[in-house]
Parts: C-alpha cells; sequence; structure tokens
C-alpha cells in the first residue's frame, strides 16, 4: 500500500511541474480522473458529461475535438492520467499560448497544422450556424466561411489558417480565438 501511495506522489510533483498549476489543483484533477475513469482511463462519454455540467459546454462536435485534443497519448478511447490532467491545465489555467494552441489544435480537424476552407464550413455548421438558423442555409454558412477566413489568414492569405496567422488574428481581436465554437470555459476557474 505504501508504494501504490508514493507513486501517485512523484507523478503529483511531476505534473506540478509541467503545469502552471498548485498542486492542490494537480491533486483534485487526479482525484477526479481516479474517481471517474474506468479500466483503461477516462472515457469520452465521461469526459464530455463532466465538461457539460461543470462549463454548460453542449456541443457535441467540439466536446469531441476537445476529448481528441486531449489524448496525446492517442489512444482514442480514454485518456490516460498525464494527458488528462496536462489537458486541463491547458483548459483551465493555460498561458495566453497554450489557449491559443488549444483552440488551434481543437479546430485543425485534421491535424496537419492548418484550419482549411473545409474544416470552417465543417465547424459552422455543427455548431454556430445550427443554433442559429433552422434551416439549411449553405449561402449564410458560405459567407460566414468567408468572412472568417479572411479575418483569421492574415499573415500570407493563403486561403488556409496557420498557428502563425491565428495567433496574429487573435492578437488582434480575442473574440476570434473562440469565433469556430466555444473551447475554452467562459469563465475563470
Amino acid at each position: 500500500m505504501g508504494s501504490k501511495r508514493a507513486a501517485p506522489e512523484k507523478k503529483i510533483a511531476e505534473l506540478t511541474r509541467k503545469t502552471n498549476l498548485s498542486k492542490e489543483m494537480v491533486q483534485r484533477l487526479v482525484a477526479n480522473w481516479q474517481a471517474k475513469c474506468k479500466d483503461k482511463g477516462l472515457d469520452r462519454d465521461t469526459m464530455r458529461g463532466d465538461l457539460m455540467n461543470e462549463f454548460n459546454m453542449l456541443d457535441d462536435f467540439i466536446l469531441d475535438r476537445i476529448f481528441r485534443t486531449f489524448d496525446v497519448s492517442a489512444t482514442g478511447l480514454h485518456l490516460k492520467m498525464e494527458d488528462y490532467v496536462l489537458g486541463m491545465a491547458k483548459f483551465l489555467k493555460g498561458t495566453p499560448e497554450e489557449q491559443r494552441k488549444f483552440c488551434f489544435d481543437v479546430y485543425d480537424l485534421n491535424g496537419d497544422g492548418y484550419i482549411t476552407r473545409e474544416e470552417v464550413m465543417h465547424l459552422l455548421k455543427n455548431s454556430v450556424v445550427q443554433k442559429s438558423i433552422e434551416d439549411d442555409d449553405e449561402e449564410g454558412t458560405k459567407d460566414l466561411t468567408d468572412l472568417i477566413l479572411k479575418k483569421l489568414d492574415c499573415d500570407d492569405h493563403d486561403g488556409r489558417v496557420s498557428f502563425k496567422d491565428f495567433c496574429t488574428a487573435v492578437q488582434g481581436d480575442k473574440l476570434l480565438m473562440e469565433s469556430l465554437g466555444q473551447c475554452l470555459p467562459a469563465e475563470e476557474v
């Protein structure tokens, strides 16, 4: 029993060093992960429920993308403790750079390092447009896509958004960081 307790303390100390969270916050996240995880880790549905209940995040597609962004180990089905704590650290208390990278990764649907026109349209159809327009208004989605791409693709104007483009745009207008869907808590935690 003693060795079982020592290992988590070492892990907590390591995770505290890797994040900008207090030791107490890391301990709470680890306890939450342990209380809710199944045999192999925290599953997608449990995490989705937590984000819905704790942060009123209701967009299933974005919640799935957040899970995938947390899943650095690429298990696809469950989050390992370290992935969960490191992901929550960025989600809750990340530096501005970490939060920009986090949002960018959520929006970069295929992981190629760019947010393309097709990805913007997909994100808008699944979140923003779906909530504001009952009909499938293809023209409205295209117009909104063009507007967002124009705002985000501000460095090289190549028709796709690199991380550099995204950072430049967001530094000029903070509201653009979540222009494709809420992927951070609405208020400071």
